[in-house]
C-alpha cells in the first residue's frame, strides 16, 4: 500500500487482519515529520529536528507568529501600537488610527438613515415611528468621533478614545443603568480607553480597551451570550473575567452568540448552540460561559486571524487565508457541526470578512476584490444584481466602476457595504427602511454609490444594525463640526477652507461667518445704520421712524399724515 512521508524510513512492527502498525524514523519538528505539508505550522521548512527555517512574514521556533511589516505580532511596537497584527502584514487598527500600518489618526462626523424607531439614527429629534431615508447628521451636540457602532436597535459612538455614548431602545441596553429608551447618547465607561466596541443583534455589547485584557460586556443575556456564566441581563458594563489568562483581539457577536479571538489564535464561543453554531460537534446546548472552539482536526496547527458571526453560523479565517465556516448557512449550504472550507475560486489571499446577519458571508482579498456567499438574495444581499443565490463564490461585478479596489467591507441582517481605498462607500441589499440612504425603501440588487449627492466626501468607517446605516465621514476639514460641502457650512455664508477656518463671503464675518455688517459696519454695533436704524441683512438697514436712505442718515422733516378710523 502507498505510505505518506515517502522521506521517513519505515519497519513494521505488527500487521493484523485490517491494520498495520510501523515504527517510523525521520527528521521532526516539534512532533510533525519534515514532509508532512503542515510541519513548522505550514510556513517554513524543517531542516532538522526541531529545527524550521521560517517562511518570509513568520517567526518562531515553529513558524506559528505572523510578522507585520517585520514586527512580531505580539510586540508593543506592531502596528504603530495602534492595532493588531491578524496575519501577514494586515493589521487590523484601534479606534481612531487607520491606515496599512495604523499611522493615521483619524476623525470624524457621523451620519445615519434608516428606521429612527426607539432612536437610534439620533438625528436629534423625537422621532418614534420615522424611516430616515436620506443620511441625516447623527453625531448630535457631541461632535467629532472616532467610530461608531451600530447594534439591534441602538448605536454607540466613541470620543476621543475614552468612553462610550450610547442612544437607542432600552431594551438594547444603551448602557447607563436605567434601562430607559435614550433618543440623546449618554456616556459609559468614562475613563476607559476603547480599542473596540462590537454589539449583537439581540441587545448585547462588548468593549475592548487598547490592551485586550480589560473588557466589558452588558445588555441581553438569555442565552448566556455575555459570558459571564449566568442568563442574566445586565443593564450596565460589567467585567468580562472568564478568560482571565488571555489578550482577546477581536469578538464578534451574533443574535445570540458570541464568538472571541485571542492573540495566540484559538476561538473561544458562547451563547445559544443551536445549529451548532458554538463550534461544538457533540452538543447544540447553550453556553454561558467560553468554550473553546477545537479546530485542529480541521485547521492543523493553523492560526486563527479573524471572525465574523452571523445569525445562527459562525466563519473564521485563518492565517492561510482560507475561510471555514460552521453552523447554519454560513456559506450558502446546509447545516455543518465542524469546520467546513469555503469554495474560494484561485489561489485567492483573504484579508477581512464580514457575516451577513442572515445567512452568507462577504470577504475581500489582497488584491481588493469582493466576494459574496448566500443563502438567500431575495432582498439583494448577495450582491450580485439578481435574487438568485449561489453556494460558490461570486465576485461582485455589478454597480461600480471596473477596476475599483476596496479595502474593507462591512454586514448587516440583510445588506451589505464595501469601502473603496479612495473612501467611497457602495451599498447593496435590505432597504425596506431606507437605511441604505439611496432616498426610498427599495432593496437595492446591484451596488450602488451611497450618498452620491456629496460625490467629494471620504468615508471612514460604516456599521449596520437591525434597520440602519451609520457612516463615519472624515472630519479633517470641518467648520463647527459641519463638513465642507454642507450648504450649512460657516452658517451658509462662506467656505470651509481648512479646520474650523471659514472664508466670509462679502458683507459677513466672524468666526463661522454668523455675523454681517451694515455698509463695513458690524450689525451689532451702536453706530450701524448711522444710530437711527438697525442692520437686517448684509447692507440692508431698516430705519428708526424720522428717518431714511440706504445708510438712515437722512432725517425726515415737514408733517406727517394718517388716515383711517380714528374713533
Amino acid at each position: 500500500m502507498p505510505l505518506p512521508y515517502p522521506s521517513t524510513t519505515y519497519s513494521t512492527i505488527s500487521v493484523g487482519d485490517s491494520f498495520a502498525l510501523f515504527a517510523i524514523n525521520g527528521v521532526t519538528c516539534y512532533g510533525v515529520f519534515a514532509d508532512d505539508p503542515s510541519v513548522c505550522t505550514g510556513h517554513g521548512t524543517c531542516a532538522s529536528n526541531d529545527t524550521c527555517v521560517c517562511n518570509t512574514g513568520y517567526t518562531g521556533t515553529d513558524c506559528g507568529l505572523p510578522l507585520c511589516y517585520g514586527i512580531p505580532f505580539q510586540s508593543p511596537l506592531v502596528c504603530n501600537g495602534h492595532g493588531n497584527c491578524l496575519t501577514v502584514d494586515t493589521c487590523v487598527c484601534f479606534t481612531g488610527w487607520e491606515g496599512d500600518q495604523c499611522a493615521t489618526n483619524m476623525t470624524g462626523i457621523i451620519y445615519a438613515s434608516g428606521s429612527n424607531v426607539n432612536g437610534p439614527v439620533n438625528d436629534m429629534v423625537y422621532n418614534t415611528d420615522a424611516n430616515v431615508v436620506t443620511p441625516v447628521y447623527s453625531s448630535g451636540s457631541i461632535g467629532q468621533f472616532y467610530s461608531m457602532i451600530a447594534g439591534g436597535n441602538e448605536a454607540f459612538f466613541y470620543s476621543n478614545g475614552v468612553g462610550v455614548y450610547g442612544v437607542g431602545m432600552s431594551t438594547g441596553y444603551p448602557g447607563d443603568g436605567s434601562g430607559v429608551t435614550k433618543y440623546f447618547p449618554i456616556r459609559t465607561l468614562s475613563s476607559t480607553t476603547i480599542s473596540a466596541i462590537v454589539t449583537g443583534s439581540y441587545g448585547t455589547q462588548f468593549v475592548l480597551d487598547n490592551t485586550g485584557k480589560n473588557c466589558y460586556t452588558w445588555g441581553y443575556n438569555a442565552f448566556g451570550q455575555l459570558g459571564l456564566g449566568n442568563t442574566a441581563n445586565q443593564l450596565t458594563p460589567v467585567a468580562f473575567s472568564t478568560l482571565p489568562n488571555e489578550t482577546i483581539v477581536q469578538v464578534a457577536m451574533g443574535y445570540t452568540h458570541t464568538l472571541v479571538l485571542t492573540n495566540n489564535g484559538t476561538v473561544f464561543s458562547y451563547g445559544e448552540g443551536t445549529n451548532y453554531r458554538l463550534g461544538d460537534w457533540s452538543s447544540t446546548a447553550a453556553k454561558t460561559s467560553p468554550y473553546r472552539v477545537w479546530l485542529d482536526s480541521v485547521l492543523v496547527r493553523r492560526r486563527v486571524s479573524q471572525i465574523c458571526a452571523g445569525y445562527s453560523f459562525s466563519v473564521a479565517l485563518v492565517d492561510d487565508a482560507q475561510l471555514y465556516g460552521w453552523g447554519l448557512g454560513y456559506n450558502g449550504v446546509g447545516s455543518s457541526a465542524t469546520p467546513v472550507a469555503f469554495n474560494v475560486t484561485g489561489n485567492k489571499r483573504i484579508v477581512r470578512i464580514a457575516c451577513v446577519g442572515g445567512a452568507g458571508t462577504y470577504a475581500l482579498d489582497s488584491t481588493g476584490a469582493l466576494y459574496s456567499w448566500s443563502t438567500s438574495s431575495s432582498f439583494g444581499e448577495a450582491g450580485t444584481g439578481t435574487s438568485s443565490a449561489s453556494a460558490q463564490a461570486s465576485t461582485v461585478l455589478t454597480g461600480f466602476p471596473v477596476g475599483t479596489v476596496f479595502k474593507n467591507v462591512f454586514a448587516g441582517p440583510n445588506s451589505g457595504a464595501a469601502l473603496t481605498t479612495t473612501g467611497l462607500l457602495y451599498v447593496w441589499g435590505r432597504n425596506q427602511n431606507g437605511q441604505l440612504g439611496d432616498g426610498t425603501t427599495t432593496n437595492i440588487l446591484s451596488a450602488t454609490r451611497y450618498n452620491p449627492q456629496f460625490p467629494n466626501r471620504i468615508v471612514r468607517h460604516a456599521s449596520f444594525g437591525i434597520n440602519t446605516l451609520h457612516v463615519l465621514y472624515d472630519a479633517t476639514i470641518t467648520c463647527n463640526m459641519t463638513l465642507p460641502d454642507d450648504p450649512f457650512v460657516c452658517s451658509g455664508h462662506g467656505n470651509c477652507t481648512g479646520y474650523n477656518t471659514c472664508l466670509c463671503s462679502a458683507g459677513y464675518s466672524g468666526t463661522y461667518c454668523d455675523s454681517y455688517s451694515c455698509f463695513g459696519t458690524s450689525a451689532n454695533s451702536s453706530s450701524v445704520c448711522s444710530s437711527n436704524g438697525k442692520c437686517v441683512k448684509v447692507d440692508v438697514c431698516v430705519c428708526f421712524p424720522g428717518y431714511s436712505g440706504s445708510l438712515c442718515n437722512t432725517k425726515l422733516s415737514g408733517f406727517t399724515f394718517t388716515s383711517g378710523d380714528n374713533t
